[in-house]
């Protein structure tokens, strides 16, 4: 999914939303942090699921 470079400069919140969504059928989940205005993902297995 393409997301315009404006839309992640004024609404951030826009392409976490789109990761997290991207990232939702997989196995991990992302914890978001901010940092100097920016967005870093720290893709973490989640151990949900029990054999």
């Amino acid at each position: 999914m393409f997301v315009d470079a404006f839309t992640i400069r004024f609404d951030p919140h826009r392409i976490v939303d789109v990761l997290l969504r991207a990232l939702g059928p997989c196995e991990c989940c992302a914890t978001v942090m901010y940092r100097g205005g920016g967005v870093r993902l720290h893709p973490v297995r989640r151990q949900s699921q029990v054999g």
